[in-house]
């Protein structure tokens, strides 16, 4: 009966070793998705105003097309 329980106990502290061999590169792992998510939230925020230079860019241009344009059409 002991020998049972002492195998049964012996085979329990093989699997949670297993269990912690398999779940060790969680935390580095962990760790590199914070990473990444700090990193996306960081291009985000980056990509809305690139966003927003590009329009009002863009908006210049037009400007500027449509001075060009009106000055040659009312020139004398």
């Amino acid at each position: 009966m002991v020998d049972n329980e002492e195998q049964l106990w012996r085979d329990i502290l093989v699997k949670l070793a297993r269990i912690e061999e398999q779940t060790k590169g969680l935390d580095e792992l962990t760790r590199d998705v914070s990473r990444a998510l700090a990193i996306s939230k960081e291009n985000q925020k980056a990509i809305v105003e690139m966003k927003a230079n590009n329009k009002w860019a863009w908006g210049f241009i037009i400007t500027i097309g449509i001075s060009f344009i009106t000055y040659f059409i009312t020139r004398p």
